[in-house]
């Protein structure tokens, strides 16, 4: 007789798989506990990151630092008081009493800390290098590392992780508003008392019914030209002649005096008037009809006072009246070249500067440099005064897209409550500084206008520095709104010289903020990049 098998059930199988699941189950759990409380963590880093930002712009509106950062640690220390007293999270950074002055310049990161950067080469960019250890030592950027903050975890302990330190920093800097940004000219100390400005290329003129002629030579380093239309000669009875001296480089002339010779042999002297730079007006004697009168200029050039006689320009003398126009501007600036005005620009404000300049004197190379620039796309650039700043656009001479923007026509551009339109454009007309009651007269807004530019102001007696910085205002009464055309060729431009204490003595918004160009300008602060954000 066969022997039964019998089959006995094994609890063991069913133990295993309990413990199994109650296994899975809790590392489950866990990962999503850890998940949440990861997830809580990231977001307590994002607001300490939100308040270190705005800790950080708070401070910069106390710089530029020189000796005494007591102005950006109070902006700092408001800024976080009101924070503290508004009931926002912020764990540790609201301790009874609150983080004292003296704690974020005490060297201890674990209770807050403020450092403070100088920017040599005012590039805008911050880097461990520019850390300023002695307060001396102007700084225009600063980095605020919040006090650790501790993030407890809840669920997340079951996997041994109870609790977090998070700390944040960020850096912010202060910058000037460039407007369109930094033109390649100069202004001189007369423009800049003036008023207005005026940026041309020598014109291309010919002699026309013989009333014009000019034999330059190439003896000479200075060229003499006629800048004022005399189509049918200069008038017998004598007139008024706007001038021009020009040369290899923007050495400062000195003791210019003007003589006329007539074909005999006399020589007068003849009255002359500084009107711009390297300008004047001069007074041409009378004369017979169909005789001529030779000009000449003498004087002493640069440092060495090397002396110069320009060669002679001839006039002839007619009955007929002058013309009243005169060929693109009566006052012509220095052009830069660019990369000598950008090395000029990082090493501060009154440096020794420009190797060299651009020599552009034919109509055809100044407008092709100055269209380029202002009304042609370059890559990915549209030029300077291409786009809509909220007034619309116009087409002058063929170029279509040009910034319509009217300084005096556009209500928020100016402050009326300092005064109406016509007596600031008046002020602005005579080169009048602005007093302490009229800043903010011309509004923040105008720093977002593609019309509105900078330009430097060199030293009159030494033209290897700049002074200071100026603000232009594009524009004019010419159909060309500053632009000035001649034969089809963009030939100039022409605007004002605006004082910036009529501008805010701080703004925001602007579209470009170059460096930190001296108290005298508007200032901005801004983030930058944080050393905690920056690879290696």
């Amino acid at each position: 007789m066969a022997v039964p098998i019998l089959h006995v059930s094994r609890p063991e199988s069913g133990v295993i798989a309990i413990v199994v699941t109650l296994a899975v189950s809790t590392f489950l759990l866990g990962i999503a506990a850890l998940a949440v409380d990861l997830g809580q963590a990231h977001l307590r880093q994002n607001d300490l990151q939100s308040l270190a930002d705005r800790l950080a712009l708070a401070g910069a509106k106390g710089l530029p630092v020189i000796n005494e950062p007591e102005g950006a640690i109070d902006q700092l220390t408001t800024t976080l008081s009101a924070v503290c007293a508004s009931g926002e999270e912020t764990g540790d950074l609201c301790p009874a009493g609150g983080i004292t002055a003296a704690q974020w310049t005490d060297g201890d990161p674990t209770n807050g800390e403020l450092t403070f950067f100088a920017d040599p080469d005012a590039d805008g960019a911050v880097t461990a290098s520019d850390v300023v250890s002695d307060l001396s030592t102007p700084s225009q950027a600063l980095r605020v590392l919040l006090p650790p903050a501790t993030v407890q975890f809840g669920l997340a302990g079951v996997l041994g992780f109870d609790s977090a330190k998070i700390q944040r920093s960020a850096t912010a800097r202060v910058g000037t508003p460039l407007g369109s940004g930094l033109l390649p000219f100069a202004l001189t100390p007369d423009d800049v008392a003036r008023g207005t400005f005026c940026i041309a290329g020598e014109p291309a003129l010919t002699e026309e019914s013989g009333s014009l002629s000019a034999s330059t030579g190439t003896s000479s380093p200075v060229r003499l030209t006629l800048r004022t239309r005399f189509p049918d000669g200069v008038p017998a009875t004598g007139a008024d002649a706007s001038v021009t001296l020009t040369s290899s480089s923007w050495s400062r002339l000195r003791g210019v005096s003007f003589e006329g010779r007539t074909p005999g042999g006399t020589e007068r002297s003849m009255v002359a008037v500084r009107t711009g730079w390297r300008t004047y007006r001069i007074t041409v004697p009378p004369g017979e009809p169909g005789s001529t009168v030779e000009i000449r200029a003498h004087g002493r050039r640069g440092r060495s006072s090397t002396i110069f006689t320009t060669a002679p320009l001839t006039l002839t003398y007619t009955g007929s009246p002058p013309a009243t126009d005169p060929i693109t501007c009566d006052s012509p600036l220095p052009i830069l070249n660019v990369g000598d005005l950008e090395r000029s620009i990082r090493s501060g404000p009154t440096p020794p500067v420009l190797d060299s300049l651009l020599n552009l004197t034919s109509t055809p190379e100044i407008s092709d440099a100055l269209t380029k620039g202002l009304l042609q796309s370059e890559g990915n650039r549209p030029g300077r005064l291409i786009g809509d700043t909220g007034h619309g656009t116009l087409t002058t001479n063929g170029y279509p897209n040009v910034d319509a923007t009217d300084l005096f026509r556009s209500a928020h551009l100016i402050d009326q409550r300092y005064g109406s339109v016509s007596s600031l454009k008046s002020l602005l007309q005579r080169g009048s500084t602005a007093s302490p009651t009229e800043r903010g007269w011309i509004t923040a807004a105008a720093v977002r206008s593609h019309r509105l530019a900078v330009l430097p102001v060199m030293d009159d007696e030494n033209l290897e520095k700049i002074t200071s910085f100026r603000y232009i205002w594009i524009d004019g009464d010419s159909p060309g709104r500053g632009l000035l055309w001649e034969q089809g060729y963009l030939t100039g431009l022409e605007g004002y010289v605006i004082d910036p204490g009529y501008l805010p003595a701080v703004v925001s918004g602007s579209g470009s903020v170059g460096p930190y160009l001296g108290s005298g300008m508007p200032k901005e602060a801004l983030l930058t990049s944080d050393l905690d954000s920056r690879p290696g």
